[in-house]
């Protein structure tokens, strides 16, 4: 008696986990609101011309130099970044670029989804100010547009900068991006 009493739960069991299976996952909303009222599938990586759209400026530059800070509970690290091209707006020849994340010793925090810059690379950002109102340049509080898929590396630290003009792939590769973003 005892076995068929545990064959019978087993059984009842398997057909309750069955069943579960069979039923369709409940519906959650994966999109994001977008300035204008877009929504965006998350984690969907958006379009060049998308990103453009919602830049101020998509520029080619240098990473100089990073400072990390806390705001708030949050660690930010500000980015001077020299402007080698502009592709999109008129950017001044340095610009800062806050990032979330940083080390400032002995912590070190990171933000998922948020781009990683480091001094000496070379790339393409797209660039937005949050806080600005229409009509204001909005080049104090710069930060790269889309997140992760706003920056576009191109050199690595230590890479030879000349190659952004002698590497006829990389020209076109750049070139083309400036098209998409007129």
């Amino acid at each position: 008696m005892r076995k068929s009493i545990l064959h019978s739960f087993m059984v009842s069991f398997a057909a309750a986990a069955l069943a579960s299976c069979a039923t369709a996952p409940p519906q959650i909303d994966t999109t994001s609101p977008e300035p204008g009222g877009k929504r965006v599938q998350i984690g969907q990586q958006p379009s060049t011309e998308a990103l453009s759209k919602y830049s101020r400026f998509v520029i080619v530059g240098n990473v100089i130099k990073g400072e990390s800070y806390w705001r708030g509970k949050k660690i930010v690290t500000d980015w001077k970044i020299e402007v080698v091209r502009n592709l999109k707006g008129d950017a001044p020849k340095r610009v800062t670029v806050t990032t979330l994340g940083g080390a400032v010793p002995p912590f070190t925090q990171y933000a998922t989804h948020s781009p990683r810059l480091r001094e000496g690379e070379t790339a393409i950002l797209f660039l937005s100010s949050p806080d600005a109102k229409a009509g204001e340049t909005g080049i104090e509080n710069l930060v790269i547009t889309g997140g992760e898929y706003g920056k576009l590396p191109l050199l690595r630290p230590g890479q030879a900068k000349s190659r952004l003009k002698n590497n006829r792939r990389l020209t076109r590769y750049v070139d083309s991006i400036a098209q998409q973003v007129r």
